[in-house]
């Protein structure tokens, strides 16, 4: 399933326009009324994945729609388009937890870049809280298992049971829950190494 790209703004022909660009890459819903897709996200028919609204509107200013997102529980990341942003509504804005602001009218590669990497960050975000899910998930199997067992097998036998890791620092006993406890620290560190990869990128490509 391709990750759902929500936009909003009350101009249709570039609502067309971002369809048109985005439409190979994820599934674009348009909305030219803040109002609708706020109805929507109430009825549970929408669920994005990411936000693009413009921050001027009649019937909803941006900023506001963004409160109504956040009050409903969702925590997609929002990025906000306009022309021009006075200081106070910017910290209003990103006190919200406000992706960006990007400045209208946007390069379409620019505004492209930044949804990319919006999509990623919640595509890692969501990885990484299944990937806790589970290892939460064997351990609990594997406590359940040792209980069951305890009445059978002696605590200090089942305690014999583990893997070898052989490394070139040598070789070690680890028991399952070490196991377990090491590839939840590793899977840090590999998506904090992702996160920091993705920045050098950005930091790269405006510099």
């Amino acid at each position: 399933m391709r990750p759902i790209l929500c936009f909003i703004d009350d101009e249709p022909e570039i609502l067309d326009t971002y369809r048109e660009f985005f439409a190979h890459q994820f599934e674009v819903q348009c909305y030219s009324n803040p109002q609708v897709f706020v109805k929507e996200l109430q009825e549970g028919r929408c669920y994005p994945d990411a936000v693009v609204t413009d921050l001027k509107m009649p019937q909803l200013l941006g900023v506001e729609l963004i409160k109504k997102i956040r009050r409903l529980g969702f925590e997609v990341p929002v990025l906000l388009l306009s022309g021009y942003v006075e200081k106070d509504v910017a910290i209003d804005a990103m006190g919200l937890g406000t992706y960006a602001i990007l400045e209208k009218p946007a390069p379409i590669e620019k505004l492209q870049f930044i949804v990319e990497r919006m999509i990623i960050e919640v595509q890692l975000s969501k990885l990484q809280t299944e990937i806790r899910q589970t290892i939460l998930q064997l351990k609990e199997i594997y406590g359940s298992l040792q209980e069951a067992l305890l009445p059978m097998i002696p605590a200090e036998i089942l305690d014999r049971y583990f893997v070898e890791e052989i490394s070139d620092k040598g070789k070690r006993q680890l028991g399952l829950d070490q196991v377990l406890g090491e590839l939840e620290q590793k899977l840090d560190q590999l998506f904090e190494a992702e996160r920091n990869l993705m920045s050098l990128k950005q930091r790269s490509i405006h510099s």
